[in-house]
């Protein structure tokens, strides 16, 4: 199949060329049979792509998407497989460097992306401190990415700014956790690179996406008020091992299903059947 990086390549062209009219077909089955209307995934797409992605979204078990997918473009006799996409890692990140560099020395969580009111960050800062005034712990909550909100930083709450991908996953292999506040995602490229990093994750329950994908790793834990984000705040930072596990856990789903190894494993595998001689 050529060099990896080719066929990587290739591969991802024809799939950013196929999305587009697979997410025009699959809107007409989002118009006639979504029975439930997710929250907005952006605002910024247009209502063709918006149905598709929401029909995607709540689109169950992986058997369910493939067999949608057959029956919008009428290929249920032709081999298929349900592939993730792939992950990167650089081939150096300065996890013993990055903590004196950012002045990130004590026990932290993390929080990575776009840091405004539409992904959970104001809610997620105003649990963080009520949990920290109620328990006097000396966690910081670390903040990077790029912010349009305005908030206090302190002792506990740091905006760290936009990071080079190294720094950033070190950042993250540090952390004892990683949270994703948002209520609206279709995949979080962030929980993935926690869980290629061996760290667990804490999401929005409400986010039907992320709460499957912790339950799926067994990667994380999840919450949908501040109680229960206090509790998992407590379990991460008070057991130590049981975190570590289910980083273990999380890393382990993210190899099975996210690495490249794994993706191009799939990809050969199904280009390999699809080229097979036809049986008489």
């Amino acid at each position: 199949l050529g060099a990896p990086e080719d066929v990587r390549g290739a591969l991802l062209g024809l799939i950013d060329r196929a999305l587009d009219d697979l997410l025009a077909a699959l809107a007409g089955d989002a118009r006639r049979g979504a029975r439930r209307a997710l929250p907005t995934v952006s605002s910024g797409l247009d209502d063709t792509r918006q149905l598709a992605l929401q029909l995607i979204a709540q689109g169950g078990a992986c058997h369910h998407r493939l067999e949608l997918i057959e029956r919008v473009t009428a290929n249920a006799g032709l081999p298929g497989e349900v592939v993730g996409t792939g992950i990167d890692r650089p081939a150096a990140v300065p996890v013993d460097e990055v903590a004196p560099r950012l002045d990130l020395l004590g026990d932290y969580v993390v929080y990575v992306g776009r840091i405004e009111p539409e992904k959970g960050c104001a809610v997620m800062i105003d649990h963080f401190l009520r949990w920290q005034r109620e328990t006097r712990a000396t966690t910081t909550l670390a903040l990077f990415g790029r912010s349009t909100m305005t908030f206090s930083e302190n002792a506990h709450v740091r905006l760290m700014g936009v990071v080079p991908d190294g720094e950033k996953l070190a950042a993250i292999a540090r952390a004892r956790a990683l949270v994703m506040p948002s209520r609206h995602e279709s995949l979080s490229m962030v929980v993935l690179e926690a869980w290629m990093m061996d760290r667990p994750v804490l999401v929005n329950g409400d986010c039907e996406v992320l709460r499957g994908q912790v339950l799926r790793a067994n990667g994380g834990l999840y919450y949908r008020r501040y109680e229960e984000f206090a509790a998992a705040m407590d379990l991460l930072l008070r057991q130590p091992a049981l975190a570590s596990r289910l980083g273990r856990q999380g890393q382990a789903y993210f190899e099975a299903n996210y690495a490249w190894d794994r993706v191009m494993e799939k990809y050969e595998r199904l280009l390999a059947r699809a080229a097979a001689p036809a049986r008489p």
